[in-house]
């Protein structure tokens, strides 16, 4: 698996836009959609303030969304951030990203979304200290009012092992879900030399039924 590639993962689609020694980070290909705390336009406010620790999004993440995910697979992530001063430090299973992320790392590609979209990092001015940076639909970065609707696209934290450990008992099973959302030809093709047994298997059992 390689940096930007698409996976499928608890039944959403990601990019993966980091890696580490023991972890895969991915962010939802797409705006969180369906959720019962988002309005009728899948979107919600960021809270009464622009810090991250007191966001009604983060609060609606962590303990509402993420009983939609495999919870066993992820892993806590630290987040710092300067409020004047002050560091405030969280940790979350589900964070939105920051801007650092947005500017440093990623591609306009995977930037894009279908909707404009809340970072997790705060805008302050002088006039008002409820800004939040955003990223727009095509991918550049703005900033708006934190009482205002946007858009949440989840990151998440997930133990590597977690999405590499297809064996042998469960190949059939997680056949999907492993293989789902990977778009690099490369990745497939490695993946797939471990399955030829199966997919012949399954093959050959859809011709004798006429399936």
């Amino acid at each position: 698996m390689k940096l930007y590639d698409e996976i499928k993962w608890s039944g959403f689609d990601w990019y993966v836009i980091g890696i580490q020694e023991n972890s895969y980070k991915l962010l939802m290909k797409n705006s969180l959609k369906g959720a019962n705390f988002l309005n009728e336009d899948n979107e919600m406010k960021f809270g009464e303030s622009n810090i991250w620790r007191d966001s009604l999004i983060r609060d609606k993440l962590n303990n509402e969304f993420i009983n939609n995910l495999v919870k066993e697979d992820m892993l806590e992530m630290t987040t710092r951030i300067r409020d004047d001063e002050e560091i405030i430090e969280t940790t979350d299973y589900i964070r939105l990203l920051t801007i650092n992320e947005i500017l440093d790392d990623l591609p306009m590609k995977i930037r894009k979304c279908d909707n404009w979209y809340w970072s997790l990092s705060p805008r302050a001015y002088s006039y008002n200290s409820d800004f939040v940076f955003i990223v727009h639909t095509p991918g550049y970065v703005y900033n708006d009012n934190a009482l205002n609707a946007g858009s949440v696209r989840p990151v998440v934290l997930i133990d590597k092992s977690a999405l590499e450990k297809c064996n042998q008992n469960d190949k059939l099973e997680r056949f999907s879900p492993c293989l789902g959302g990977i778009m690099s030809f490369e990745s497939v093709e490695h993946i797939l030399d471990g399955y030829a047994e199966e997919i012949n298997k399954i093959i050959d059992y859809i011709k004798r039924n006429n399936l």
